[in-house]
């Protein structure tokens, strides 16, 4: 059909998807593009996106083989376009492959920023070299993604000490939209992890973090705001760098509710304290640690399935934490989460907490004091999840 258009007098010159017919057909439909090299001759044509790359798909030898001999015919947005649409080009950015982009006019002052930052995402460290012997900014300032960032995200701790070693900025702010600093990427690459399928080994996680911590990286971002970096160490149960974090001179805001915007905007969404979700996951040193740092442990609970620090240990039914949360002054009554809470008495009875039914019971727990009803929605959970002992003992201290 293409080819009766052209023989008809059809125009190429038009966009398609917003690019240029011939780029299109060359990125896109193989078939067309070579009906569109014949129609307009081939060497009218030019070098396309397409062909860079092909040729950088089927090996790094065909990718150099191309592009030598076109030292400055490859227009500088074909080779910024190629790196976008080539895994390859991406992955396999070798000290060589730079070489031969710097001589086919990528311009490194417009590109060496990115391409630093892909470099330090596949720890090639030659090419890191090479840019910053280039010149280019090792901190890449307002970029998104530092090298710096980068490499933590992706466990390269050789290449986090290279960087530190020739002038990055452990102390470099985030990225305003959805930055991290380069700790919090140490803690938080879980989460890419389950995207990318890229599982780093935990000890060696933690090796990355001690190394950012000994650079004095903060623990709070460098414009005195928190981040998540407290958070993830607990998440990941890390007690010895979570007493390292909360060392005085660190500055930590022990009583951040962090979120995820990331995990917000899939619409999961339960932001906590350390104390919460330290409370929530049973680690009773960690939570000692924090309450030695006048942590709050009323803070209130998210709004959307929050917990307080004591309905997140009854819930999970760790009764030295909630011993322990209680003797600190933690209110046995606190008020759930507006979306899907519980009372620390009604998380522990839809549980079968009894045991911790009975401590929150000895501690004072008179059940829904908002709405008057008391252990009414604690004696209808207990029976929905059949814990019999529980409902009875529930029923019989209500009126």
């Amino acid at each position: 059909m293409v080819a009766i258009l052209l023989n008809h007098g059809a125009s190429t010159s038009c966009l398609v998807e917003k690019q240029n017919v011939v780029e299109w057909a060359s990125l896109n439909c193989k078939h067309v593009y070579n009906i569109l090299k014949v129609h307009k001759g081939v060497s009218n044509i030019g070098f396309e996106v397409g062909d860079l790359v092909d040729a950088a798909n089927w090996n790094d030898d065909s990718f150099k083989t191309y592009l030598q001999g076109r030292e400055g015919l490859i227009a500088d947005h074909q080779v910024e376009k190629a790196l976008y649409e080539s895994m390859p080009l991406l992955v396999t950015a070798t000290l060589g492959l730079l070489e031969i982009f710097i001589k086919a006019g990528a311009d490194i002052n417009k590109q060496g920023t990115e391409a630093l930052v892909r470099a330090a995402m596949s720890g090639q460290l030659p090419s890191a070299a090479f840019l910053i012997h280039s010149e280019v900014d090792v901190n890449a300032p307002r970029a998104q993604w530092t090298p710096l960032r980068s490499a933590a995200s992706n466990g390269r701790l050789d290449m986090i000490e290279f960087l530190l070693d020739h002038g990055a900025d452990v102390n470099s702010p985030a990225h305003p939209i959805d930055g991290r600093t380069a700790l919090q990427e140490a803690l938080e690459n879980e989460f890419s992890e389950f995207v990318c399928h890229n599982y780093h080994n935990s000890e060696y996680q933690l090796g990355q973090c001690r190394f950012l911590l000994d650079a004095n990286a903060p623990v709070k971002r460098p414009n005195g705001k928190p981040s998540s970096a407290l958070h993830g160490a607990i998440d990941k149960a890390w007690h010895d760098m979570i007493s390292f974090m909360l060392e005085p001179q660190r500055n930590a805001i022990i009583n951040h509710m962090w979120h995820d915007t990331i995990l917000e905007n899939m619409g999961v969404c339960e932001p906590k304290t350390p104390t919460q979700l330290a409370a929530e996951s049973g680690q009773l040193e960690t939570v000692k640690l924090l309450i030695s740092r006048s942590a709050d442990v009323n803070a209130k609970p998210a709004v959307w399935v929050g917990i307080t620090a004591l309905q997140g240990a009854a819930i999970s039914g760790n009764i030295m934490v909630a011993k322990l949360l209680i003797e600190s002054g933690a209110d046995v009554n606190g008020s759930p989460s507006y979306v899907k809470g519980r009372f620390a008495i009604e998380g522990a009875a839809e549980h079968g907490r009894l045991d911790m039914v009975q401590l929150l019971l000895n501690a004072g727990a008179r059940g829904n004091l908002l709405n008057g009803t008391g252990f009414e929605e604690a004696i209808r959970l207990a029976l929905d999840h059949g814990h019999v002992t529980i409902t009875n003992m529930l029923k019989e201290l209500t009126p």
